[in-house]
């Protein structure tokens, strides 16, 4: 039997996290969450360091995560820090 782990609760988490902490990133984070419920893929490029808590990327993720597309793709990159993450939701 396979068992499937629902992340709906730690996303949720993440992203009130995310949204109630003052950051550069704060305006931007509902705008891009608003742009990720209305595609199935996206592609970002400079995810930057732990310091910065991978705010933009959460808004992306998280937006994507309310998309209706049933096939959904998140690919992040950052050449400087090394990163690379592919997830699906």
């Amino acid at each position: 039997m396979t068992t499937f782990y629902d992340a709906t609760q730690g996303l949720n988490a993440a992203w009130n996290i995310t949204v109630n902490n003052q950051h550069d990133m704060l305006p931007y984070v509902p705008l891009f969450a608003d742009y990720a419920t209305r595609v199935n893929h996206i592609t970002e490029f400079g995810v930057g360091p732990e310091q910065y808590k991978l705010n933009s990327t959460m808004g992306l993720f998280y937006g994507l995560s309310k998309s209706p597309s049933p096939n959904k793709k998140m690919i992040c990159y950052d050449i400087l820090y090394n990163r690379h993450f592919r997830t699906s939701c």
